[in-house]
């Protein structure tokens, strides 16, 4: 289910697969979001992040898009608003790279 999840994202995005490296890379930073919300999102200590979660990433003492968007740090968007930083970062990025964010 989750390959075909991402192979229906590329295609909507107009991105390529990942590559082997692409993917690692993904699921390290997904592994050091987990942490990091569980520790200041949810609670939870590092340990039990460790010990239960099973994950190993460091946690991120400062909220990334706290520096980029202000606001509080960890603070949920509402759901409008994470799409159009989620959609503007997409067509940033694509542009860096030559691509459409629009799929076209």
């Amino acid at each position: 289910m989750t390959k075909r999840l991402e192979h229906m994202v590329f295609l909507r995005y107009g991105l390529p697969s990942w590559t082997a490296a692409d993917h690692a890379r993904h699921k390290r930073a997904d592994r050091l979001a987990a942490a990091s919300e569980a520790v200041h999102v949810a609670g939870w200590s590092r340990e039990e992040v460790r010990r239960t979660l099973k994950i190993q990433a460091a946690v991120l003492e400062e909220d990334p898009l706290a520096a980029v968007y202000g606001g509080r740090p960890r603070e949920p968007w509402p759901p409008g608003l994470a799409c159009e930083r989620f959609l503007a970062e997409l067509g940033r990025l694509m542009q860096l790279v030559g691509g459409s964010a629009d799929g076209a």
